[in-house]
């Protein structure tokens, strides 16, 4: 095509083509129109819970294609799309391999497709919300989503390519719609007396010391100074990846207790890899484990004691519901879970039900003698 005849049909009027696509995670609305250089394009209007009906599909269009058939060139301006180009191409590299798989995915799969050739200043906090609302997800990944959509945005105005962030005002709720699997300290002696090795270490490590999975998995038998009885944490192991501890002050020494101390002896003794540099629980040279090929081993286990759809943060919760029982100030709690922050720390754990009987116990001892 010529460029007068594309000039042409650049300033012809037009209500574009709409078109409903089914995917894995649902059904969407396309709109395929002739962009300022009169080429065709495809725009990603919604999704069909956020658009029920075909009329509200073409409301839509029409406010995107207004400021086409008014003049506009949309293209000149800064879209989503060439915000997160730049995002991967120049933040991503210096994230986590965790935090860069988690990036990509939700870009690739929820924000690039419904906001990619969205104007940044038409992005509007309502409009955001009532999309998260309508994505078939947890409320815990889509605050994630809302988090990373955030972080997008404040890249922008640090690059002079937004005046504010919109998201700011967006409210998405993080609460947890399936509750965590509670372990009481009675199921977790029966689990470490049932468990063979090495998942019975794994686990009495897991509950005693309070380490994130991805540590626990990371250490090597020089990360334990069996004299002084601490256990130094200084990495983190992500689907064979080794990176440093999710926080700064995840990096720490954890005290050893005396019958974890023991236990770890008598595993060393027994394990295909002994070396100060071998990992603790490697299963091949040189290769850190994967948390979630131990914890395959252990949930049947779990649940024959009656754990039921336990996983390793469990026992991180059941490690800091033990620290508040036996009265643990609030400052070691934080340090030995690795918090940044205290009140992450006060989020986690449970009350364990003898100590509130015991309490109310004693609340009615005190009101009724």
């Amino acid at each position: 095509m010529t460029e007068e005849k594309q000039l042409k049909r650049k300033r012809k009027f037009q209500n574009g083509s709409l078109s409903k696509r089914r995917g894995a995670h649902g059904a969407w609305w396309d709109l395929r129109y002739y962009g300022a250089d009169g080429k065709r394009a495809t725009r990603v209007l919604g999704s069909s819970r956020e658009l029920p009906t075909k009329t509200d599909a073409e409301k839509r269009a029409a406010e995107f294609l207004s400021a086409l058939n008014g003049g506009r060139a949309v293209e000149a301006g800064i879209t989503v799309g060439k915000i997160i180009a730049r995002f991967e191409s120049e933040e991503m590299p210096k994230a986590k391999a965790s935090t860069v798989c988690s990036y990509a995915a939700n870009l690739r799969k929820w924000i690039g497709p419904r906001w990619g050739l969205v104007d940044a200043g038409d992005v509007k906090p309502l409009d955001v919300e009532a999309w998260l609302r309508s994505l078939p997800l947890q409320p815990k990944s889509r605050a994630n989503l809302r988090g990373l959509f955030h972080v997008l945005f404040e890249c922008a105005r640090r690059w002079e390519w937004a005046v504010q962030n919109p998201i700011d005002l967006v409210r998405q709720s993080a609460k947890r719609t399936r509750r965590l699997a509670r372990i009481t300290p009675a199921q977790f002696r029966s689990l470490a007396a049932t468990l063979i090795e090495p998942q019975r270490t794994q686990v009495m490590m897991a509950g005693l010391l309070g380490l994130r999975a991805g540590e626990l998995f990371a250490l090597r038998w020089a990360d334990i100074d069996f004299e002084n009885r601490l256990v130094a944490v200084r990495r983190a192991v992500w689907k064979g990846h080794l990176d440093t501890p999710k926080t700064e002050a995840g990096e720490r020494s954890v005290p050893l207790p005396p019958l974890l101390w023991k236990e770890l002896l008598g595993w060393r003794s027994v394990a295909p890899f002994q070396g100060d540099g071998d990992y603790i629980f490697g299963c091949r040279p040189n290769l850190p484990p994967w948390p979630s090929a131990a914890m395959k081993q252990i949930r049947p286990v779990a649940q024959s004691v009656g754990i039921v759809g336990v996983g390793w943060h469990g026992f991180r919760h059941l490690f800091r519901a033990a620290l508040d029982v036996v009265g643990a100030p609030d400052k070691a709690q934080q340090e030995l879970m690795g918090h940044s922050d205290p009140a992450t720390t006060r989020s986690y754990g449970h009350g364990l039900e003898d100590a509130k009987r015991r309490a109310m116990d004693g609340v009615a001892g005190l009101l009724l003698t």
